[in-house]
């Protein structure tokens, strides 16, 4: 690797490692990109040519935690949806549970930029449902729809979660409640419904 190539590299570490410290201490909203520059020892043209918004670094830290997390562990084909659903709610909670403030930042800023590209989420939940072992309860009809459903109801449960000014706390007992709510519906054969 070239010294110039070293060089960027660390600058761009120095930048994203001093911008989440600065999220923790201050919270993400009240953090300006003057602060983040003044805090590395940068100018703000250098700030921007690795990162286009403090928004970026967000999006950076929360890509890097979700990797840490295994969760495989909550695809097991020898558990029900009910059992491996459970586990991916305690995988969440403990990550919300450990970064709370830059999860809550997170999580209101993703609303308004999504991308499905880096945080895939529904095929986390597709993975989770189709390991489990009563998949073949859930009927075909409309499988992606009901996963889909799952997916939107856990996630804006968490944000709604948030908006409502509780804390982490309780959480996970909130998701598995929505959970229970949603597998009631994925469970029922949409076959006989209409009979």
């Amino acid at each position: 690797m070239s010294l110039f190539k070293q060089q960027r590299d660390h600058v761009r570490l120095s930048i994203q490692d001093t911008t989440v410290r600065l999220f923790k201490e201050k919270g993400y909203e009240n953090v300006t990109i003057d602060e983040i520059t003044k805090s590395v020892g940068i100018a703000k043209g250098t700030f921007y040519n690795f990162f286009s918004s403090k928004l970026d670094i967000l999006m950076a830290w929360a890509e890097q935690e979700f990797r840490k997390f295994d969760f495989t562990e909550a695809m097991n084909a020898n558990k029900t949806m009910n059992e491996n659903l459970d586990r991916l709610i305690e995988i969440l909670d403990k990550a919300i549970q450990q970064e709370e403030m830059l999860f809550r930042s997170f999580l209101f800023e993703i609303i308004g930029v999504f991308d499905d590209r880096r945080f895939d989420f529904i095929s986390i939940f597709s993975g989770v449902i189709r390991s489990s072992n009563d998949f073949n309860k859930i009927g075909t009809q409309l499988i992606d729809e009901k996963i889909n459903m799952l997916n939107s109801t856990l996630y804006l449960g968490i944000i709604h979660w948030f908006r409502q000014g509780n804390t982490s706390q309780g959480l996970k007992e909130h998701l598995q409640k929505l959970k229970e709510i949603c597998l009631y519906g994925i469970m029922t054969n949409f076959e006989e419904v209409g009979k």
